[in-house]
């Protein structure tokens, strides 16, 4: 079971979408045969090499050897995560998602809680090492007093397009797994997977119960761009606000402080 649907909800979501229609939201496609090309939305080239075959219901690309079905296009186009992927194509397609729980969907949240509450403490004790400074003295330029900051377990994302996945891969937890945590994100240009926030000061999103469902985030500095959305129902949240890891309700800012969703930098 995929990011907690079933094999047999997805199979009926795949085979209700027309994929050429999703693609040609985006792409400027020309049939060619069975086919139909155009250029690639993901790298730049001037010689068309994407390709889509709507009977397989599946994309590639011969430039950049990105490829998948229509989630996975959707996933890079729109940097969702593959949860909202597929309550976007539902809707679109007018399949019902079961709203009731199996013991195997349940299990799967609790693995995504794990997830979450992983990655709270990896930021949590990057915001106190020495890369963490900056966003430190971001803090107290706000006049946040440290010892707030910590007792609400404000964190740091640092620099570089991997420090969370290496991370993570250390605890056992695989890029699927960050993908539908809304942690990271599918390479654009290549294979593989890259973190969603870097180099940002993070605020923790939690649950009634107080659990790490969402994360929300700001730059520290001048020269990074101030906000941006994360790609999700919420302005302010890593993970879609309905199926969220938490699963109750409404998420919340940890401690009543602000934060928004952020990407900066180009993609990889």
């Amino acid at each position: 079971m995929a990011g907690g649907f079933s094999s047999q909800i997805l199979d009926e979501i795949r085979s209700r979408v027309d994929i050429v229609e999703i693609v040609g939201q985006s792409v400027n496609l020309k049939r060619a045969g069975e086919h139909w090309k155009g250029l690639c939305p993901f790298h730049s080239e001037k010689t068309p090499s994407f390709t889509v075959n709507p009977k397989r219901g599946i994309f590639h690309c011969f430039g950049c050897g990105v490829g998948g079905d229509a989630f996975g296009f959707l996933m890079r186009q729109d940097r969702l995560g593959f949860p909202e992927a597929v309550r976007t194509l539902a809707q679109r397609s007018g399949v019902e998602l079961p709203t009731q729980r199996t013991p195997e969907v349940e299990g799967k949240l609790e693995g995504l809680r794990r997830v979450m509450t992983l990655a709270a403490q990896f930021y949590t004790e990057a915001l106190w090492t020495k890369d963490g400074a900056k966003a430190r003295v971001y803090v107290e330029s706000r006049g946040v007093d440290l010892e707030v900051a910590r007792r609400f377990g404000l964190g740091y994302a640092p620099e570089g397009w991997n420090a969370l996945l290496t991370h993570m891969a250390k605890e056992g937890v695989t890029d699927g797994e960050l993908v539908a945590a809304g942690l990271a994100l599918p390479r654009q240009n290549a294979a593989g997977f890259y973190d969603r926030f870097r180099g940002r000061l993070l605020f923790p999103i939690r649950d009634l119960q107080g659990r790490v469902v969402a994360f929300g985030g700001r730059a520290p500095c001048p020269g990074l761009p101030r906000r941006a959305r994360a790609p999700a129902r919420s302005r302010e949240c890593s993970a879609p606000r309905r199926g969220a890891p938490g699963g109750q309700g409404h998420p919340r800012r940890g401690g009543g402080c602000p934060g928004h969703g952020l990407r900066g930098g180009r993609r990889p």
